[in-house]
């Protein structure tokens, strides 16, 4: 048998062996001018964060095209909750989209490169129970949240402030004033995240921390 058919035969038998699930992650597609009801195609894109997340499988790929999207939120989906592939939502190559506030219940998803407004208009990546498995990569905020029992939230790059407030910085916090045990966020990291230019309004003798980490 010839060198060229055993290394034909060779490529066909590790196809075959690919694990199930092991298909190619698919490309998903949110525009300011997209629509909740589509399908998230290149020619056919989504409006909402939420929408591509719900759309996509563990591992596919969402870009997203300049412009302004406003609050966006990611909700659980029970299909994604599992030890699956992440969803990455990130800008389309060149771009520099906006958003206003992030808030995050959905599970392995990682979403990376986005704009929020620093001048107390606009909120802050927020990451809540039941969300575990997520990574927020080079975000621009003024502060960011992880409340309740959260697992296995990084934060990662990014640069948060100014940020004026009477009502605490940057938290990673249990859901309840002293917590019952199980209500605390569990392997919280926040590796290489710049917090900067943290104040009180003047005369205010409000307590502020660029990090809180509480009530534990």
């Amino acid at each position: 048998m010839s060198k060229t058919r055993l290394l034909c035969l060779a490529i066909v038998a590790a196809l075959f062996a690919l694990p199930a699930g092991a298909a190619q992650a698919a490309k998903l597609y949110i525009s300011p001018s997209g629509s909740d009801s589509a399908a998230c195609t290149s020619g056919f894109p989504c409006a909402s964060f939420n929408r591509a997340y719900q759309v996509a499988n563990p591992g596919d790929d969402v870009e997203v095209a300049a412009g302004n999207y406003g609050d966006q939120r990611l909700d659980d989906v029970s299909a994604k909750d599992g030890s699956v592939a992440q969803v990455w939502i990130h800008p389309a190559s060149g771009a520099t989209p906006k958003i206003t506030d992030l808030l995050v219940y959905a599970s392995n998803v990682r979403v990376t490169g986005f704009t929020m407004p620093t001048d107390g208009s606009a909120g802050q990546p927020d990451v809540r129970a039941p969300a575990h498995d997520v990574v927020i990569e080079n975000i621009h905020a003024t502060n960011f949240y992880v409340t309740g029992a959260t697992r296995n939230v990084t934060f990662k790059g990014g640069d948060y402030g100014p940020y004026l407030s009477t009502g605490g910085g940057s938290q990673i916090k249990s859901l309840s004033s002293g917590g019952d045990g199980q209500d605390y966020p569990v392997n919280t990291v926040v590796d290489g995240v710049r917090l900067h230019d943290y104040t009180i309004p003047a005369g205010s003798s409000a307590h502020l921390d660029c990090l809180h980490v509480f009530y534990h």
